[in-house]
């Protein structure tokens, strides 16, 4: 049994524990770099997420307003007769205006 107790003990070299540190090293990088991503990962699912319920709320309300414009157009327009279009009243400038321009077009010129 001596032997074996040897050959383990000389299995466990400083060249073995250099590998042993590295391989180390080289896991707790790998797993920060896992939980960093992991997070990452997180953050921009819930990133999507929050995207996508914003998007269905602006389709729900895109949605009923389209319904709510054609409701409004099919009830209102029988409704509301169409206005004749009216003439505007004159003010007393412009029909002097009118009035003196039909004199002045007329046979009736007074002579010089």
């Amino acid at each position: 049994m001596s032997k074996k107790m040897k050959r383990m003990v000389m299995e466990s070299s400083p060249h073995a524990v250099y590998e042993d540190a590295k391989s180390r090293f080289k896991h707790q990088s790998l797993l920060q770099d896992f939980h960093e991503l992991q997070k990452e990962t997180e953050a921009m699912k819930k990133k999507l997420q929050s995207v996508n319920q914003n998007k269905l709320t602006l389709l729900a309300e895109v949605r009923f307003l389209r319904r709510r414009y054609k409701y409004l157009l099919k009830n209102m327009a029988p409704k509301t007769p169409p206005e004749p279009e009216l003439k505007q009243p004159q003010n007393s400038a412009t029909q002097l205006k009118n009035i003196t321009r039909e004199k002045n077009h007329s046979g009736n010129r007074p002579l010089p």
